[in-house]
C-alpha cells in the first residue's frame, strides 16, 4: 500500500505544469472548460483521458531594433518577470537554437516554450526573422496569421484527438486499475497475492500503452526519433509519466497555435466570446503601454476574424458587458471588476476602466 501512496504522490507531481507567461491551459470541467493562464505552476486535470490543451503562440513582440522577450528565462531556467522587457537585436536572432523547452540565443536562454516541439518552431521563426532583412515584417505577418488560423487549429486538434484515442483509453484503464482495482485485490487477497494476481494484466496494459505512445508521437510528427524514444523510455520505466503521456502529446501538437485559435475549437460559443473580449482588452493595454508594435494591428484583425467565423460580430465583441451593480459607472475589461465614477485604472490589472454604455 505504501508503494501506491508513493505512486500517487509522484503522479500529482506529474500533473504540475510550469507555464510561460503567455501560455494558456484549457482544462475540462463538468459544466464548461476552465481557462488557466501562465506564468508559473499550474495543476492540470488529473484524469489521464481528460483533454487538457496547452497553447502559447508567439511569446515575443517586435520593435524597430529587434525582438522583445516579455518573459525571459531567469534563475535556474525559471521564468521570472524582469523589471524591463529584454530586447534582442535582429543580428543576434540568426543564432537561435532550441534545447528542450528553452530557446537559446548564443547559448543563453531567451524564451521558455510550452513544449520541446514548440521551442524548435520558435527557434526557426526567430532565425528567419534574423536573416530576413527587408522581408521581416511580411514573414512575421504570415506567421501571426498562421498561428491565429482557427481552421488549422481545428484540424490539429482533431488529428491529436484521433492519434491519442487508444492511448487515452489504455491510460484511463490503467489509472482505474491502479487507483481502485489493485487496492481492492490487495485488501481482499492480501498485499502480495493481490498484486501478483493483477500484475500480468497491468503489464499488458503498460506495454500496449507504451506502444500507443510510439504510434501517436510518430503520427503527430512531434519531433526526431531520439526525442520519441526518450519519451517512450521515461514512460516505460515510470508509470506516472506514462499516465501523463496523452496530455503531453496533445499539448505538443497544438502549442504553436495562438490560444485564441485553440479557444475557438475547445470552448463553447459563449465562453469563446468572453475569451476574445479578454484577449482584445489585453491587447489594447499592451499597445497602450508600448509593449506591442505594428503586429498588434495584425493580431487584432485576426482575433476579430476568428469571432466572425464563430458568428460573433465585431460590435458584439466590443460592446460593454451588462451592468450588475447599479452604482458602478465602469468596469475593468480584464478582471471584470466594477468601479465607481472617478477611478481611471483597475487596482489589480492596471487596465483602463471602460465606462458602461461605450465601446
Amino acid at each position: 500500500m505504501e508503494l501506491l501512496l508513493y505512486a500517487g504522490i509522484f503522479y500529482a507531481w506529474q500533473c504540475l505544469e510550469l507555464l510561460p507567461a503567455d501560455a494558456v491551459i484549457f482544462s475540462p470541467r463538468w459544466w464548461r472548460p476552465r481557462v488557466l493562464r501562465g506564468g508559473g505552476w499550474r495543476l492540470l486535470h488529473p484524469w489521464p483521458g481528460a483533454s487538457s490543451w496547452v497553447s502559447q503562440g508567439l511569446p515575443f513582440s517586435v520593435s524597430d531594433r529587434g525582438v522583445v522577450s516579455v518573459w525571459p528565462v531567469g534563475w535556474r531556467n525559471r521564468p521570472l518577470r524582469p523589471p524591463k522587457p529584454r530586447l534582442v537585436t535582429w543580428g543576434q536572432l540568426a543564432d537561435a537554437s532550441a534545447t528542450g523547452r528553452l530557446v537559446r540565443l548564443n547559448g543563453a536562454a531567451f524564451l521558455r516554450a510550452a513544449s520541446p516541439r514548440h521551442a524548435v518552431h520558435l527557434a526557426a521563426v526567430l532565425h528567419r526573422l534574423g536573416v530576413g532583412g527587408g522581408e521581416r515584417r511580411q514573414r512575421l505577418e504570415t506567421e501571426l496569421q498562421r498561428t491565429l488560423d482557427g481552421n488549422r487549429a481545428a484540424e490539429r486538434v482533431a488529428e491529436a484527438r484521433s492519434a491519442t484515442r487508444w492511448l487515452d483509453f489504455l491510460c484511463s484503464l490503467y489509472a482505474l486499475a491502479l487507483a481502485l482495482i489493485l487496492p481492492a485485490f490487495m485488501l481482499l487477497r492480501g498485499e502480495w497475492k493481490g498484486f501478483l494476481l493483477l500484475a500480468p494484466s497491468l503489464l499488458v496494459i503498460h506495454l500496449l500503452a507504451t506502444f500507443c505512445i510510439y504510434r501517436a508521437h510518430r503520427r503527430l510528427q512531434l519531433g526526431p526519433a531520439g526525442e520519441r524514444w526518450e519519451l517512450i523510455l521515461a514512460a516505460a520505466l515510470f508509470p506516472p509519466a506514462l499516465l501523463r503521456a496523452p496530455q503531453e502529446l496533445r499539448s505538443a501538437a497544438v502549442a504553436e497555435h495562438h490560444p485564441a485559435a485553440l479557444a475557438s475549437v475547445v470552448l463553447t460559443s459563449a465562453a469563446f466570446a468572453d475569451y476574445l473580449r479578454y484577449e482584445l482588452a489585453l491587447l489594447a493595454r499592451c499597445e497602450e503601454d508600448g509593449e506591442l508594435g505594428w503586429e498588434g494591428e495584425v493580431i487584432e484583425a485576426q482575433l476579430v476574424s476568428l469571432g466572425e467565423e464563430a458568428g460573433i460580430s465585431r460590435t458584439e465583441l466590443l460592446a460593454t458587458r451588462p451592468r450588475d451593480d447599479p452604482s458602478a459607472s465602469g468596469y475593468c475589461p480584464l478582471c471584470l471588476g466594477d468601479y465607481r465614477r472617478g477611478v481611471a485604472r483597475c487596482r489589480e490589472c492596471q487596465s483602463r476602466i471602460v465606462a458602461y454604455g461605450t465601446t
